[in-house]
């Protein structure tokens, strides 16, 4: 599980993915989608495989965006 600011942390990181995607700023927002990544690796399995599909959505987002593709 994640406390009520570990979440808040996470949710706002995640905005700031999405705004760094929508101004074509896509290795910021890889770059913080890997540190997102790192922070919830050691979190409860259903928190991670949620976070794992939000992210997953945004990098496809910088992948389509970009014209770029990453190794999975």
């Amino acid at each position: 599980m994640m406390d009520g600011t570990a979440a808040d942390r996470a949710l706002n990181e995640l905005d700031a993915v999405r705004d760094a995607i929508d101004a074509g700023r896509f290795r910021e927002a890889a770059l913080r989608i890997e540190l997102l990544e790192r922070d919830i690796a050691g979190r409860d399995a259903a928190v991670v495989d949620i976070w794992q599909r939000l992210l997953a959505a945004e990098r496809s987002r910088i992948d389509h965006s970009s014209g770029e593709s990453r190794p999975a």
